[in-house]
């Protein structure tokens, strides 16, 4: 399915729509893409699934519905699969269909224990921004956790999601990493692109942020 690998290429999500929804072969191909190893692509797919899954919820919502629980299931060890990409796909769909996000946020907040999930999760919930606050809230002990993280790259995560639900209680852990002298650069993906970070930065402004 070079058409559909070559659209994403392009961010060209209109078109994706379209061919999925004239034919299946492309709507299976897309999900496959969710687990490609290039992880461009895979965040790429997570934008266009959100915006078919926007456009079949006027036709069929109970499809939507049933393709969330398949990504939620993804998430569960009894899936054998890793479902590195479900949690955004889910936040990328919340963010198309905000009316979704309960339960399903929460739910997929569930996984934040799997060490291998945590960054994606992360990346969900702070797509979903202030919205997911309650929920970031009744998991707060598996996310406050998370800033005992020797990961670098997974605390600069924690604290991107601390600043976009703006959820106070990280402020204790995070200051605790002020004056480190961090000096950390690491990839995060925002509208269609790998954009760098710095760790110091982004302490600095959750610190402003969350008083």
């Amino acid at each position: 399915m070079e058409t559909i690998l070559e659209l994403l290429k392009n961010r060209n999500y209109e078109e994706i729509v379209f061919l999925c929804n004239k034919e299946r072969r492309f709507w299976s191909f897309l999900k496959s893409r969710l687990y490609d190893p290039d992880i461009l692509i895979r965040y790429r797919a997570v934008e266009a699934v959100g915006l078919y899954m926007k456009y079949l919820w006027d036709e069929n919502e109970e499809k939507v519905r049933v393709f969330i629980r398949t990504l939620l299931w993804s998430l569960n060890d009894e899936s054998g699969g890793i479902g590195w990409s479900s949690a955004p796909a889910i936040a990328q769909i919340i963010s198309n269909i905000p009316s979704l996000k309960d339960p399903y946020l929460s739910i997929a907040m569930n996984a934040l224990d799997e060490d291998l999930l945590k960054k994606p999760i992360l990346w969900a919930v702070a797509k979903v921004g202030k919205k997911a606050l309650e929920d970031v809230e009744f998991h707060k002990e598996n996310f406050l956790k998370i800033f005992e993280s020797k990961d670098k790259e997974t605390i600069g995560y924690a604290v991107i999601a601390s600043i976009e639900t703006e959820f106070k209680n990280s402020l204790t852990y995070i200051v605790k990493f002020k004056n480190n002298s961090i000096n950390f650069n690491f990839p995060y993906f925002i509208d269609g692109f790998f954009r760098e970070k710095n760790l110091d930065n982004l302490i600095d402004e959750a610190i402003k942020k969350l008083k």
